[in-house]
Formats: C-alpha cells, sequence, structure tokens
C-alpha cells in the first residue's frame, strides 16, 4: 500500500491495475546499483531480476493491447492512495511557479492472505 503526498510540484502517475501486467513486456535483467559516482555496479554472482522496459514517458501504445493507463496528476496539498500490486510510473515536474517537486512517499504492508483479491 502506497500514500504519496506532494508538498509542493507534481507527480503525475501512470496506473495500471495489477491483471494488466501481462500488457508490460517484463524481462530478465541483471540486478545491478549505482555506487556513489554514480557507476553501475551489477551483483556478483550474477542475480536476476524482473524488469519492465516502460518508462513513464512512454507513449500509450506502449502498454500493449487494451485501454491506455489511467493518468493521475497530484498537485501541491494532494495525496494519492495507490493500492498494493498496482503498476505504476511516475514522473515529476516543477510546478508553475517553479517550485521544485518535494513529496512524501509512505509505504505500509498489506495482509496476502487468502482474501485480498475479494
Amino acid at each position: 500500500e502506497h500514500l504519496y503526498f506532494v508538498v509542493t510540484g507534481i507527480k503525475t502517475f501512470m496506473l495500471l491495475p495489477p491483471t494488466d501486467s501481462f500488457r508490460l513486456g517484463m524481462r530478465s535483467a541483471p540486478a545491478a546499483r549505482y555506487d556513489r559516482g554514480l557507476k553501475l555496479d551489477v551483483e556478483d554472482p550474477l542475480r536476476l531480476v524482473r524488469w519492465c522496459p516502460i518508462y513513464p514517458n512512454s507513449p500509450p501504445s506502449a502498454y500493449g493491447p487494451g485501454p491506455p493507463p489511467m493518468q493521475v496528476t497530484v498537485r501541491a496539498g494532494e495525496a494519492l492512495y495507490l493500492p498494493a500490486m498496482w503498476l505504476h510510473a511516475v514522473s515529476q515536474a516543477s510546478d508553475e511557479d517553479g517550485h521544485p517537486c518535494i513529496a512524501i512517499n509512505y509505504w505500509y504492508g498489506m495482509d496476502m492472505c487468502h482474501t485480498y483479491p475479494y
């Protein structure tokens, strides 16, 4: 479960329900992270993770067949609740007055029991 609170600026979310994950063209990629010098450091030993090649500014056609993702814009003073397992891509921008995007993202656990789909 996620709560996004925008303090200043703008965040734009592209959202798909969990049932649409097949549309994202997921593939395997090596697990890696950037070091302090911003050099990409691939884990050793090699470990593969699932990766989605779609970015927030991708055109709707990148999402494959079906309706385009929902686009939600959250501005200063607004919040967005994002249910667990919803697929999302996020971009941010300064607002019309030039204030940079500052936001708070709060994650909290969900109870993944047999009743979750209901």
